[in-house]
């Protein structure tokens, strides 16, 4: 409140701080494989990771698409490649905001699905994936999230992966590799995001798995569920500004596969996914990041996706 000169006091409206609204922090999740087998969504599902509310439809995709890379800014939700009947390299944006603003915004190299995205607030980097004639495959490519065209390439990854999960601090991107044409494995690669360049070895992951979820703040990074020999439910994490081997961080609350991650600065969200029946999961679990600890369950999805959507969160604009 202003004081009897009429001057805002900053430290009575820092008292006050608790009692102003909370901005959401918002993740859309995109697409994915529905109950009915490999039938795809177009469904575009939003979250506020503030609250415990269930997500709620928000509009659609262009295409029914399931395996597309997802990664965001703090206004743009990205939805690139992915299988729509047959691989696409089409690079769509959403807004957080409007539900109706879905925006042609370039292409990939080729034709891809199955890569893994993961960004900071200036760049977007796909790597991997699988395209047609060729298989799986280790290029990494990247896009300028404000400026809307063709992707660039980066570089190459260390392996041919598909069915990754991805993440990033500000200044470096993560991808959990998860399998070749003919085997899974357990490589973790790094990136300098704001340079382009060959990935590097990190170090391993526990278990060599595809279809994992993924996700960080600017410390650590997630890698959570996936498919070894059956589906798994073990959760691990890395120091990202560190080199070396993942370590265990608890258990989700159901093994799973093909689900989609995202986060706040806090809290990583684990959604969707396939149980060891093959059900379609529309379960929302939740971690606090800097601890280690199980899963607990949160909120739902608004459709059960079980294969690989994509996602975005509003808060990787920002990276905290």
């Amino acid at each position: 409140m202003p004081n009897y000169n009429g001057v805002w006091s900053l430290s009575t409206q820092y008292q006050n701080a608790t009692d102003w609204p909370n901005a959401p922090i918002l993740a859309l999740v995109m697409g994915g494989a529905i109950q009915a087998g490999t039938a795809k969504t177009n469904i575009c599902q939003r979250f506020d990771m503030v609250s415990s509310s269930d997500a709620v439809d928000f509009g659609d995709l262009a295409t029914a698409s399931q395996q597309q890379a997802g990664f965001g800014s703090s206004t743009l939700a990205f939805s690139a490649g992915g299988n729509t009947g047959s691989r696409t390299d089409v690079i769509e944006t959403h807004l957080y905001t409007n539900s109706s603003t879905v925006t042609d915004f370039g292409n990939l190299a080729a034709a891809n699905d199955r890569l893994t995205g993961m960004s900071n607030s200036t760049r977007g980097v796909m790597s991997g994936g699988n395209i047609a004639g060729s298989g799986t495959i280790n290029v990494i490519q990247y896009v300028t999230m404000a400026s809307a065209g063709n992707t660039s390439d980066f570089g190459d990854a260390t392996s041919v992966h598909r069915l990754s999960g991805g993440c990033a601090s500000t200044t470096r991107g993560v991808a959990f590799l998860g399998e070749t044409d003919s085997a899974t494995i357990n490589i973790i690669d790094y990136i300098t995001i704001g340079s382009t360049g060959n990935a590097t070895d990190f170090g391993d992951q526990t278990d060599s798995n595809y279809g994992p979820a993924a996700f960080s703040n600017s410390v650590r990074g997630i890698r959570a569920s996936g498919y070894v020999s059956s589906n798994t439910n073990v959760i691990e994490y890395i120091t990202i500004a560190s080199v070396g081997n993942a370590s265990d961080f608890g258990d989700l609350v159901e093994a799973n596969n093909g689900p989609t991650g995202f986060c706040n600065a806090i809290t990583g969200f684990i959604a969707g996914g396939e149980n060891d029946s093959a059900a379609a999961l529309d379960r929302i679990q939740k971690i606090t990041i800097s601890t280690t600890g199980n899963a607990s369950d949160f909120a739902n999805l608004a459709t059960a996706v079980k294969r690989n959507p994509a996602s975005a969160s509003s808060a990787h604009g920002g990276i905290a």
